[in-house]
């Protein structure tokens, strides 16, 4: 009977003589046949009988790693069982062999010279007299595996339970495994190894004394192997390897590493860890030298690839320092920095340059330049925004959880209508449901709009829709992102603005502030013809300073824009008109209904002259602003409802019936109050005089006051609280019930609902849009706002932008001095020499000096004939003269530039100038 066995060894160079007979217990077996790679069991079989035979079948191993080898033993088995019978027992073999549980267990006997610190163990079991089992025997010196199977016929009971049927399921998978793990050390595919038992699979035992042993990481698939109980274990690494994982790379001789790129990686850790500037002299694949810049510092290591294994290990290492901390690390570069704070980068993508050169310093004790940190964070706002870009496809499925999570909100998305063969994201629009509950319950019928670039990559605007709550804070209404503000944007997003508001087209008590752009103006006048449309007082009074720059001119324009009474008005506009009438009359392009409080309506409870809610808004999502459609809306949901509930929390601790921010001006309203002084007639007229020039009337039951101001915002003025308190009322009866904290609470008592993450998403029936393409502008999009003209420029150096630069000749400012009539060279080709080719000059000249005494180049501009009679001149010389290799370079260098800078491009002259160098023929 015969049967397979395995051996492998780590040091196949040669087999010492007697290893068998030295180190394996003798079991008395007639004969061991090794079968020859490649052949059949007809024609392969190979007798073992001494250390010439062994050598020869190692020999044949040391490709391949196995050698299959067949046992006989005293076991004689009946000539009359039949083939059937045979193949049975056989099969009850393999199910005995793979319950491991049946197999008694007996310790193996180490023969000497083998090492009794190693464990070794073996199956055994008897019957009629024939050996079985398994036999590990190890070596301190070469570590072999010698595994003998031989068949013990125990059939199984036929009734197994489904325990072993799950067992045997496992055993098998596990087989599989292994199969495939054997597959990837031979190099060859699982399948080629053909249908073999547990027992052909063996684990190479590493050599302890060879530092070429292969070593497996934990990341390696087959560094893992599976003990007695099914556990899985991670084998005992001989190799001094290197540990990416620890926090300060420690070298030591030896240390062995998966490639030069590892190996280089650690050394910038090392650096950057230690604040050492490591330079490196030598980087290749297969060795890398690295050492410290610092002049006189010994500190020094080289790692290479080593014959004796697979392995880049350290073979020389001096770790020894004698240089200081390094502030100027030339391996803090903008990859490493970008690496190290790509997710605080990501996170907050406004995070300021100047704020990183100090996070790097403090961290990494290097002083990184802004242009540097500047690269960092443009490497991951790249990397972030191009790994969303993908989500543009998933826009109806975001816009179906929106709906699901908040119903009665309003989402909608829209595709580009102009490109017919793709499907390609055009507008996406939402208003929560929450946000219109909580506007229509006890906000103002105030809207501002606004509009904003987008400051990622991501080509588009952002419009919104902003109202005022109870405390004169921004309250968010709807937003919606677009390729560009125009007419036809405008009109699409106040459209459905309109619907969400229930905003009718006759209404008149509604105020919607915007600026001039004149897509927008079109689109309320065509859509809400009869509200009120004020503009942005701010951006009216840019246009007119920059042609009137005096900044006692600007206060009066700003008193006209204040005014709350025409007659108010029309004084500051007088008083302006003195200084300068051309001031006053552009004063009024823009007609004053748009800008100034004397023309604005009277009911809205608010006095806003600008539209500084908007340009809250904007600044708030700035950071969302960076990011695609999806990932901007999520940004702006999260912060929406974190603002709701902090707001709602903040209204449990405010005492008294007003709101803090409208308690704030009626106080300055008390304080100027004192400067009025009151006559009342004793029932509900009051008269009111304010210094000797100004008179109001108020009327404390109408709440009016001819100031206006009472009547436009909803607050007593001045006037009317010096005649509340003089007919001893309370303050809080007169003032208007949208600034008390009962309306703040009801706007803010309605909440956005959570929305579940990307992965639980319905999936609907929907085409996948592609992104907007992005054409980049010069200078778009702008990451910072626009300065107005006479605004105090950012940072300390002022700018060169309308500087007219002058000719340093004759001063005129239409040319320079290369253009001059003065330059008597202007229009002459000048000769220009490159740096490095002036460098060889100064060099060669220097060695022709030491060389040649008074030779001198002829390479400066003059008569083409009297250089190359210099150039004869000089070959005579150097005929006189050792003729050695710099002056060789000498002589290339004067042929080279004659040639480039007098163009020797005739035939006579390159005839010339080949018979002055044909001397040298016989030097050569």
């Amino acid at each position: 009977m015969a049967d397979k066995v395995s051996i492998f060894a780590s040091n196949r160079g040669g087999i010492d003589k007697g290893h068998f007979t030295d180190h394996v217990k003798e079991f008395k077996f007639s004969r061991m046949h090794w079968l020859k790679p490649g052949h059949k069991l007809s024609d392969g079989l190979l007798l073992l009988t001494n250390d010439a035979s062994c050598q020869l079948m190692a020999t044949h191993m040391a490709n391949g790693g196995t050698a299959d080898i067949y046992v006989e033993d005293a076991v004689q088995v009946p000539e009359l069982q039949s083939r059937k019978e045979k193949n049975k027992d056989w099969r009850s073999f393999m199910q005995f062999y793979r319950s491991p549980s049946k197999v008694p267990q007996a310790s193996c006997v180490i023969e000497e010279g083998g090492n009794a610190d190693e464990e070794s163990s073996g199956h055994f079991g008897s019957a009629d007299g024939g050996p079985m089992g398994m036999i590990t025997v190890s070596m301190k010196r070469t570590m072999w595996v010698l595994t003998v199977m031989t068949p013990l016929y125990q059939p199984l009971e036929d009734d197994s339970s489904a325990e072993d049927e799950e067992s045997q399921q496992l055993k098998k998978f596990a087989k599989e495994i292994k199969i495939d793990i054997k597959a990837k050390k031979l190099g060859v595919h699982g399948s080629q190894l053909g249908q073999i038992g547990l027992e052909d699979v063996v684990r190479e035992v590493p050599n302890l004394e060879d530092p070429g042993s292969p070593c497996y990481d934990s990341s390696d698939a087959y560094s893992y192997e599976e003990d007695s109980d099914g556990d899985t274990r991670r084998w005992k690494s001989l190799e001094n390897r290197y540990e990416s994982k620890a926090p300060i790379p420690i070298f030591s001789l030896g240390m062995a590493f998966r490639s030069s790129r590892q190996f280089k990686k650690a050394v910038v850790k090392y650096g950057v860890k230690n604040h050492k500037h490591i330079l490196f002299v030598k980087d290749e694949k297969n060795r890398v030298r690295a050492t410290c810049s610092w002049k006189g510092c010994k500190w020094m290591i080289y790692g290479s690839l080593t014959t004796r294994s697979d392995w880049f290990k350290v073979v020389t290492f001096v770790d020894e320092h004698t240089c200081p901390p390094r502030r100027d690390n030339k391996l803090i570069t903008s990859n490493l920095i970008a690496k190290h704070y790509f997710n605080e980068i990501k996170d907050n993508p406004t995070w300021k340059v100047g704020l990183i050169k100090k996070v790097v310093l403090k961290d990494m004790l290097a002083d990184a330049s802004i242009a540097k940190c500047k690269r960092a964070k443009s490497l991951v706002l790249k990397a972030a925004l191009d790994s969303m870009k993908g989500e543009y496809t998933r826009v109806y499925d975001y816009q179906a959880e929106l709906l699901r999570s908040n119903p009665g909100s309003t989402v909608v998305v829209c595709l580009d209508p102009e490109i017919e063969d793709r499907q390609v994201f055009e507008r996406f629009y939402v208003c929560f449901d929450a946000l219109k509950r909580g506007f229509i319950a006890g906000c103002r019928r105030v809207v501002g709009l606004d509009g904003c670039w987008f400051k990622g990559a991501n080509n588009g605007q952002l419009l919104c829709a902003i109202g005022k709550d109870a405390n004169n804070q921004m309250y968010p209404i709807a937003w919606a992102a677009v390729p560009n503000e125009t007419y036809d944007t405008w009109y699409w997003f106040i459209g459905l603005l309109q619907k969400d508001l229930n905003i009718s087209n006759g209404v008149q008590d509604w105020v919607f502030i915007s600026d001039q752009q004149k897509g927008l103006l079109k689109a309320v006048g065509e859509l809400v013809p009869n509200a009120e449309h004020r503009m942005c007082a701010r951006h009216i009074y840019a246009n007119w300073r920059k042609k009137h720059t005096d900044k006692e001119l600007q206060k009066k324009w700003w008193a006209c824009a204040k005014s709350p009474n025409r007659s108010l008005f029309n004084y500051n506009r007088a008083r302006l008109a003195q200084e300068t009438p051309e001031e006053a009359q552009d004063m009024m392009k823009t007609s004053p209904e748009h800008w100034s409080r004397a023309y604005f309506r009277l009911g809205s409870n608010c006095d806003s002259v600008d539209n500084n809610l908007c340009e809250s808004f904007n600044n708030c999502i700035m950071d969302a602003r960076f990011f695609p459609v999806i990932s901007m809306s999520e940004a702006i949901k999260n912060k929406l409802m974190v603002r709701i509930q902090e707001n709602r929390a903040r209204a449990q601790n405010w005492a008294g019936t007003i709101c803090p921010n409208i308690f704030k001006k009626l106080k300055v309203n008390i304080i100027r109050s004192r400067n009025c002084d009151v006559l009342w007639n004793g029932v509900d007229g009051f008269e009111v005089q304010e210094k000797e020039t100004h008179r109001f009337i108020v009327n404390l039951n109408e709440r009016t006051c001819t100031c206006r101001y009472w009547q436009l915002l909803g607050l007593p003025c001045y006037h009317a609280i010096s005649c509340i308190y003089k007919a001893l009322k309370v303050l809080d009866e007169f003032i208007a019930p949208c600034f008390i904290v009962s309306c703040y609470n009801n706007i803010y008592a309605h909440a956005l609902q959570p929305v579940e993450g990307p992965t639980n998403w319905p999936s609907v029936d929907m085409p996948r849009p592609e992104p907007l393409g992005f054409v980049k502008m010069p200078g778009r999009p702008k990451t910072e706002r626009r300065r107005e003209p006479g605004e105090a420029p950012k940072g300390t150096k002022l700018s060169r932008v309308g500087t007219r630069m002058s000719c340093r000749l004759c001063g005129k400012s239409d040319h320079n001095a290369r253009r001059c009539p003065r330059n008597l060279e202007a229009g002459k080709k000048k000769m220009h020499t490159s740096k490095g080719m002036q460098r060889k000059i100064r060099k060669l000249s220097s060695l022709q000096h030491q060389e040649l005494g008074n030779l001198k180049l002829g390479a400066g501009r003059g008569n083409t004939l009297m250089n190359l009679l210099l150039l004869q001149h000089q070959l005579e010389l150097l005929l006189q003269f050792k003729f050695i290799l710099q002056l060789k370079l000498l002589l290339a260098l004067q042929v080279q530039l004659l040639l480039k800078h007098f163009m020797f491009k005739s035939d006579s002259g390159l005839q010339l100038l080949s018979l002055l160098l044909h001397p040298l023929d016989s030097i050569a």
